[in-house]
């Protein structure tokens, strides 16, 4: 993927998004949201699985 931006002489260059550095920041990001979701939805599968165990010991 190309994005196109122009220089102060109105010359248009062809970047390459992954030597961009808003490229860099939002790879950093999208592993970071990855992670957060791993250990967030870990947490709350354990915490489902202790309160659904609870409830089952009810008569």
């Amino acid at each position: 993927m190309y994005q196109q931006s122009y220089g102060s002489d109105g010359i248009v260059f062809k970047q390459n998004l992954q030597d961009s550095l808003i490229y860099r920041y939002v790879n950093i990001a999208i592993k970071r949201i990855q992670n957060f979701d791993k250990r967030f939805f870990t947490q709350n599968a354990k915490t489902a699985k202790s309160i659904g165990h609870e409830i089952s010991k009810f008569p």
